[in-house]
Parts: structure tokens; C-alpha cells; sequence
């Protein structure tokens, strides 16, 4: 007999998931052009499905995205709608990994509002119904937090095996899957000094697991992968990151700094001065531009304010997390001066935890001002409720409009 318990604890997750794929659906089945981007991806596809492996690098890269579109459109026989299935599913399994994330290292109160802040957010939509590889590359690389996250704190090798599983797919769908290795290293250290009972052996142990696991699950498919392609192939690891390197070293670099401060507008061109924070400014603007601006409200509350829940250690793996990528952001961007809103997406994913905590502290301020100005409302202990009611019925018509092509902002 099923536990009561039990059924509750996944009821929560289920409906998460049944949310979250109703409105990525929506926004895939409504009418607009998908990004160029993703006539690409397809015509990848369909090189591969035609054994045109060759031709593949000289039009795009490999990746894991196109063979997840051969494999949706056994389905879903139109290619833009396998395209669009594949983000529509992957985007609403993400929620799986970042709840069960979030809900190990805080409690179900602020995974449940992060996770249904998740589910609604605009861009999370947009991205999740189109056909562009931002949706898997998010499950992969929250699986892999998550899995990681419960090998080290469970010191379960198992679960290594699988964190270093999703790092190598993450980062098969996109180069910056990579800066998934620091995060996940800077875990195992932290949570080592934090905890004096981890031991350097069981570090050491699980550190080995994780590194070694990848060359060892990824051999096969790569093997095959070179057998058709006549030489190894890793996507963007193997061809974009060493142009990268290598584009901030060019003599014209200077000279592509100014042509792009040129076209910005007056405060970024103070800002630019000095490159360096000219490119952290950015990669903070691009961060701020992923979140409607009740969250960015949310969010400078939940930084600044912290009444209700005070400041914790806890928040070390999540400071970790969103560093690591805001450091990718800003050395990408000091390499080929461009950043775009899809690299502030992967901050602004574990900066909805802070947006959690700006809620509950937004919903203590209320409760103040109604004990304060209302002291009689009967309906006062619920004012909680409400204002999330509030909070998402204000977002929702932004995350269900359409704006054709402009829809996603590469």
C-alpha cells in the first residue's frame, strides 16, 4: 500500500511538472517563426539521419540536440515540431532537478515558490517552446547539480558516477557545460570544511569517481561518433572554446572593443572605461534582463533584506553556483565582446532561489503593515497566499504572449 506521505511528497513535484509542460506546450503550439538557430539544428538532423557526418562541422557543430530531434521526430514526423517537443519536454523536466535541488539544501517552502517561479518565468518559457538547446542543456546541468549535490552530501559514489554523467552531456549541448566541473569541485571542498566528519579519504574518493567516470561512460558513443566521422569530435569543447582563447589575442581585439562601445548607450559607455567592469556590468545586465521586474524586485529584496530567513551558510553552494557562471559570462564576453541573454539565463536559474527568499520577506513586510494599518482583517494570515496569487497572475500574461521571432533574444 502506498504511503500517505509519500504521495504527498510527490504530489508536489508532479504537479510542478504537469504545470510547467501545459505552459511550454502552449507557447510551442501558438503560431511564430523559430530562431535561426534552429534551422540549423534541424538541418543538422537531417545530415545526420542522411549519414552526412562530414558536412555537419562545416555547417555547425555536433551536439546533443539534433540527435534528440532525430529521436522526437519518430514521433512527431515535422521537423520544427520535434524540434519544438524536444524543448518542450526537456524545459519542463528541468523543474525535477531544480526542486529536488533546492528543497536539499533549503526546505519545501522556498523550493516549492523557487520551482513555481521557475515554472512561470518568461524567458524559461520562451526559451522551453522554440527550438533552441538552452531546455536540455538546463536539465542536463540541473541534474547534474542535483545528483552531485546528493553524492556529496550522502558521500554516495553512485551518484558522482551520475553528476559526472550529466556534466559530460551538459556539456556536449553546450561549452559552457564545462564550468559545471569547478562548481561541482568547489561543492566538495566546501562541504568538506564544513563538515570535519567528510574526511580528506571519502573527498578523495568521490573527487576520483567523478573525474574518472566521464572518459569512461562517454568512450563508446564517441568511439562510434569518430569511427563515422574519421577523427574525435566534442562539439564546441574540441572547436569553439580554443577559437575563443584565441580571438582575445588577436591584434584588432582593441579595436573590436571600440566598435562595440560605439553602439551602446550612455551609461554603459561610462561603465566601459574600464573593460573589465564594462564586461561584469553586462553580464549583470544580461542577468537582470533574463527576470521580469517583479522578480528583480523579489531578488534585490531577497539580497538586502533578511529578516525572516537571516543570512546561512547554506547559501555557499548557491553564492558558488551563481559565481562560477557569471565568471564564464564575463570571460566569454572579454574574449569575443558579445553576450547575449541566454548567458544570463544561467545565473538568473539559481538566482530564483534568492528571489524565493525576497517573497517570504516582501509577504513579513505585509503582515507588518497590516498589523500596523489592519489589525482586525480576519483575512491577514493568509496575506501569503495572496500576494503569490498576486505576484504570478501579474506574470502569467507575459509568459503566454508571443512576440513572433522577436520572441527569443539570442
Amino acid at each position: 500500500m502506498i504511503d500517505r506521505d509519500m504521495m504527498k511528497s510527490a504530489a508536489i513535484p508532479f504537479a510542478l511538472l504537469v504545470s510547467a509542460f501545459c505552459l511550454r506546450l502552449y507557447g510551442a503550439l501558438v503560431p511564430g517563426i523559430i530562431v535561426p538557430d534552429g534551422v540549423m539544428y534541424i538541418d543538422t538532423a537531417k545530415m545526420i539521419i542522411a549519414g552526412q557526418w562530414q558536412r555537419v562541422t562545416e555547417y555547425g557543430v555536433y551536439s546533443t540536440y539534433p540527435f534528440l530531434i532525430i529521436l522526437f521526430q519518430k514521433v512527431f514526423p515535422n521537423w520544427e515540431i520535434a524540434g519544438r517537443m524536444v524543448s518542450v519536454v526537456f524545459g519542463s523536466l528541468a523543474i525535477l532537478p531544480f526542486y529536488f535541488l533546492i528543497k536539499r539544501i533549503f526546505d519545501v517552502r522556498i523550493a516549492l515558490v523557487a520551482s513555481v517561479f521557475f515554472v512561470i518565468n518568461p524567458r524559461l518559457v520562451e526559451y522551453s517552446s522554440n527550438v533552441i538547446r538552452e531546455p536540455v542543456f538546463w536539465l542536463f546541468s540541473l541534474t547534474a547539480l542535483w545528483t552531485a549535490w546528493e553524492g556529496i552530501s550522502r558521500q554516495k559514489w553512485m551518484f558522482m558516477v551520475s553528476a559526472s554523467c550529466f556534466v559530460g552531456c551538459a556539456a556536449l549541448t553546450r561549452m559552457e557545460g564545462i564550468a559545471l566541473v569547478p562548481v561541482i569541485l568547489l561543492w566538495m571542498w566546501w562541504y568538506s570544511w564544513k563538515e570535519k566528519e567528510f574526511g580528506i579519504k571519502k573527498l578523495l574518493l568521490l573527487f576520483l569517481v567523478f573525474v574518472v567516470s566521464f572518459p569512461i561512460l562517454f568512450s563508446i558513443p564517441l568511439t562510434a561518433l569518430k569511427n563515422r566521422r574519421g577523427q574525435w569530435e566534442i562539439g564546441h569543447l574540441g572547436s569553439k572554446i580554443p577559437d575563443i582563447l584565441n580571438m582575445g589575442n588577436k591584434d584588432d581585439a582593441g579595436a573590436t572593443f571600440k566598435k562595440a562601445v560605439e553602439e551602446l548607450d550612455p551609461v554603459s559607455k561610462i561603465v566601459s572605461r574600464n573593460k573589465y567592469v564594462f564586461f561584469l556590468w553586462e553580464a549583470l545586465h544580461k542577468f537582470f534582463r533574463s527576470f521580469h521586474v517583479l522578480f528583480i524586485l523579489l531578488f534585490v529584496i531577497g539580497v538586502t533584506r533578511r529578516k525572516v530567513i537571516p543570512y546561512d551558510k547554506r547559501e555557499a553552494p548557491i553564492i558558488i553556483w551563481w559565481s562560477v557562471f557569471c565568471l564564464i559570462s564575463v570571460l566569454y564576453m572579454s574574449r569575443i565582446y558579445y553576450l547575449s541573454t541566454r548567458h544570463g539565463m544561467q545565473m538568473s536559474i539559481p538566482g530564483l532561489i534568492w528571489v524565493s527568499i525576497g517573497f517570504f520577506e516582501l509577504t513579513s513586510l505585509a503582515e507588518r503593515y497590516l498589523a500596523k494599518f489592519r489589525p482586525n482583517w480576519r483575512h491577514a494570515r493568509n496575506i501569503a497566499v495572496y500576494l503569490f496569487v498576486v505576484i504570478c497572475l501579474i506574470i502569467l500574461p507575459n509568459t503566454l504572449s508571443w512576440s513572433g521571432y522577436e520572441k527569443v533574444e539570442m
